[in-house]
């Protein structure tokens, strides 16, 4: 499964989640998983990287993390 890489996914048998052509929107499989990804989290077997924070005042420059390409994690901003 993959959210990017459409027609490469699909042409190989694999099965392509999101807005772009021949994707499936995902939500079902998104409702599906929203609570065991709940329960994981709660149970501590789950872990999101976090590549960088930043206040909300410095989205300009955490977008250009986000736009310099894979940033290794979430990029989050806080009030």
């Amino acid at each position: 499964m993959s959210i990017a890489n459409f027609t490469d996914v699909l042409e190989a048998g694999g099965q392509a989640i999101g807005g772009g052509p021949g994707a499936d929107p995902g939500t079902q499989l998104r409702a599906a998983s929203r609570q065991v990804l709940a329960d994981e989290l709660a149970a501590g077997r789950l872990q999101v990287p976090v590549a960088a924070t930043f206040a909300l005042d410095d989205a300009v420059e955490a977008y250009a993390l986000l736009a310099s390409g894979h940033a290794g994690g979430k990029i989050l901003l806080h009030p």
